[in-house]
């Protein structure tokens, strides 16, 4: 089963990468969150390099039957993550049980 990393986990991560202290750390990861939440939530793709593109569609509507009862789910706006040929490069390597390689180095 995969691990996950959690809100608290990136702010250690930021905290450790940026030799900042934990307040610093979750004002950085807020704000990148924040600025990628409000621009995915105001219709726009959003393409985050080494990552991937996350892009707004419409998902169809359809008829399904519940309980024997036909039920009638509307088309709604949808998010969809393609990742970058990186991940998906990392992602083979740790199916095939290969070490894996990271394409980027922390910033200094």
């Amino acid at each position: 089963m995969a691990q996950q990393l959690v809100f608290e986990d990136m702010v250690t991560q930021v905290k450790g990468r940026m030799s900042c202290n934990r307040d610093e750390a979750l004002r950085a990861v807020e704000a990148v969150y924040g600025a990628m939440s409000a621009c995915v939530c105001s219709g726009q793709d959003l393409k985050v390099k080494g990552l991937g593109t996350f892009k707004i569609g419409t998902r169809k509507g359809c008829i399904k039957s519940v309980l024997g009862q036909k039920m009638e789910i509307p088309e709604r706006p949808a998010v969809r993550f393609k990742p970058a040929r990186e991940v998906k490069e990392s992602l083979q390597r740790l199916l095939d049980g290969l070490p894996l390689e990271h394409h980027r180095e922390p910033v200094e």
